[in-house]
């Protein structure tokens, strides 16, 4: 009876780690790359350089926006994010203007964090 009980705790614990730890690694991302829609998230999705920049880039966004008190000012910071997207995806597949683009927005949201 003991390892029975035994044997289904590690066999759940088997289970739900994996699960746990890829909804950590999911909500690293700017986007889910099974939702991706653009030619430059599929290429973001296929190169790790370009993967962990968008982490990267999502944590120092997130961050900065959760450290502004002022509505305008985070609504400001959503726009300039939403038009460096658009300005991502004119990148297409280009990985070197994609990668060019993520450095230069780290850049701009790293300022005086």
């Amino acid at each position: 009876m003991r390892s029975t009980i035994n044997l289904i705790l590690t066999l759940g614990f088997l289970v739900t780690i994996p699960l746990l730890l890829s909804t950590l690694f999911a909500s690293a991302q700017s986007f889910s790359c099974a939702k991706a829609q653009s030619s430059a998230e599929f290429a973001i999705c296929n190169n790790e350089t370009l993967l962990t920049l968008d982490e990267k880039l999502a944590a120092i966004y997130y961050h900065r926006k959760s450290n502004v008190n002022a509505k305008p000012q985070r609504q400001q910071i959503s726009r300039d994010q939403d038009i460096w997207i658009q300005k991502r995806n004119r990148c297409d597949l280009d990985w070197t203007c994609l990668e060019t683009s993520y450095k230069e927005r780290i850049q701009q949201l790293s300022v005086d964090l």
